[in-house]
């Protein structure tokens, strides 16, 4: 299968050439280790070769399912 780099050379390198395409990643660390730096940098590589990515956040995760539960409560 084909594997889509993070940017970073050396990290890459460790992954076998980067993840494998079409596959769910998650990366998981204490604060402060450069999960968020990590992501982005995957993120802009994929939106400087044409390609698609999400990211998400757990906090934003609760906030959301909160809006909803409150909208679904209001209805």
């Amino acid at each position: 299968k084909s594997r889509l780099g993070f940017a970073f050379p050396d990290f890459d390198q460790m992954l076998g050439g980067g993840v494998v395409r079409g596959s769910t990643t998650t990366l998981v660390g204490p604060s402060g280790v450069g999960k968020t730096t990590v992501s982005l940098k995957f993120l802009q590589a994929g939106v400087e070769r044409g390609t698609a990515g999400l990211r998400r956040e757990p906090l934003a995760d609760r906030l959301l399912r909160a809006l909803f539960r409150s909208r679904d409560q209001q209805q």
